[in-house]
């Protein structure tokens, strides 16, 4: 198994698995409805971040077979705040199968690698309350709940 940059011929199928992630959270939580082009848009979100020197775009593949991808990202902090820029992981999925295999750990190594070279020194990554298999494997690599974001249908 190998951790490798993404290139512009991987974005259909990473696309499709965010498209599948997208659908098991939709599971979790309805509280947002998925868009009905869903994967248009990922397409366009992806192919943006493999050229992008403010992103990182990585898959995890094997025999030509791609089967997990992460996003990380360089952003800033609110207005409000002391600016300075930020690392975010936007995205991490790796299909059923494959997890519990250690790729996790090795995307997180190249994640982290990336953010020291650009002189990133924290990280955040967003996940859905209601989804506490992401949030216990987030809190097992050190991430703390800092922020709480709260939401009300009117």
């Amino acid at each position: 198994m190998q951790i490798r940059k993404a290139k512009i011929k991987d974005v259909p199928r990473i696309a499709e698995m965010a498209v599948d992630f997208n659908r098991y959270l939709d599971g979790i939580d309805r509280y947002c409805p998925l868009s009905k082009n869903l994967k248009k848009l990922f397409l366009d979100y992806f192919r943006k971040n493999v050229y992008s020197s403010k992103s990182l775009l990585l898959v995890a593949a094997e025999g030509g077979k791609i089967f997990g991808f992460a996003l990380a990202k360089i952003q800033k902090t609110p207005l409000m705040w002391d600016k300075r820029p930020y690392g975010d992981i936007s995205h991490m999925y790796i299909e059923k199968k494959y997890q519990r295999m250690g790729l996790a750990d090795k995307f997180l190594s190249q994640i982290y690698n990336w953010f020291k070279g650009k002189k990133i020194k924290e990280v955040e990554l967003t996940v859905l309350e209601k989804n506490k298999q992401a949030r216990n494997a987030w809190k097992k690599y050190g991430f703390r709940e800092y922020t709480l974001r709260l939401r009300k249908k009117i």
